[in-house]
């Protein structure tokens, strides 16, 4: 290998590298941002009930030294749980969310930034998109589209205030 090869990809490595650091950074202050006790406030549109709107409490709290993040609340699902990390084979930013009605989903991030996260959302019964922005320093709205496989549909926005 010549020298020049080796130093370029040297050079790639090391800037794959440092994105990866970054995100990781970046990830680990979004489960920071999340610690505490919230109300959400849902407006939900699904294709077989059109629009109705939720309420629900949830607190979070950092885990594992702060490399991961448990959230608990209570919703129209019932009681539901998630837990945010970062893979440590991949890197990948996720969120694993289960509730007490047996709906379970997986957010695979895959923008994220220091205002916003946005991925693909993955659930038991369909696939689709989230994205989550920060409004201020206790609040953050999220917005998602879900496509069941019968292709049925549920879109929605959140309202997130700490309390």
């Amino acid at each position: 290998m010549s020298r020049r090869t080796a130093l370029l990809l040297s050079s790639a490595f090391f800037l794959f590298t440092a994105s990866m650091v970054h995100a990781d950074e970046t990830a680990e202050k979004w489960m920071k941002y999340f610690d505490g006790d919230w109300v959400r406030e849902s407006k939900l549109w699904t294709t077989e009930e059109g629009w109705t709107e939720e309420k629900a409490t949830w607190t979070g709290e950092l885990a594992a030294g702060g490399l991961a993040h448990i959230s608990r609340g209570k919703g129209i699902w019932g009681e539901f749980m998630t837990i945010l990390a970062i893979e440590g084979h991949s890197g990948q930013f996720f969120e694993y969310g289960s509730a007490a009605n047996g709906y379970r989903w997986r957010i695979n991030f895959t923008e994220v930034s220091d205002d916003t996260l946005s991925g693909k959302l993955l659930g038991a019964t369909g696939e689709g998109e989230i994205s989550i922005k920060k409004t201020g320093k206790d609040s953050y709205e999220a917005k998602w589209e879900f496509k069941r496989k019968d292709g049925s549909e549920m879109k929605g926005t959140a309202k997130n205030t700490r309390k």
